[in-house]
């Protein structure tokens, strides 16, 4: 009996001290709260498309660009990360074309452009058609 109340208390200890590692750990993480929730917003754990498309259109109209259409391709699946990707047709000046991209750049959601492309103007007055291929990444 003697021997199974040390085995418990040896068991106990460690148990102990597990959960003060434990402590210690969640009082470093917590430091990093601010950094680590940036983290879950730029990789949301469930993805949607109503608010991104949302943001998205508040980008290009605070950019200054008419967003058109959007068109979602498939979603790639790599472990635990989701890749979707989507198709934006926009129209605008092309200075306000690069404030849309760099507004992708700096967007808290992780955000990559992988094309773009443009249709020539047949008048100055005209607006320029592009087309973006972005993708965006959840878990």
């Amino acid at each position: 009996m003697k021997l199974g109340v040390e085995k418990k208390k040896i068991e106990l200890s460690y148990h102990q001290q597990y959960f003060a590692e434990l402590k210690e750990i969640d009082s470093k993480l917590s430091k990093y709260e601010v950094a680590l929730s940036k983290i879950d917003y730029a990789l949301p754990a469930d993805f949607s498309l109503p608010a991104f498309f949302a943001n998205l259109q508040r980008i290009a109209s605070q950019s200054g660009m008419i967003l058109s259409q959007i068109g979602e391709g498939p979603i790639q699946k790599t472990g635990a990360i989701q890749e979707r990707s989507f198709s934006l047709s926009l129209s605008g000046s092309f200075s306000n074309f690069k404030n849309f991209l760099s507004a992708l750049e700096k967007s808290a959601k992780l955000i990559e452009v992988e094309n773009f492309s443009f249709t020539s103007l047949k008048s100055a007055e005209e607006s320029i058609s592009f087309t973006v291929s972005i993708k965006t990444y959840s878990y």
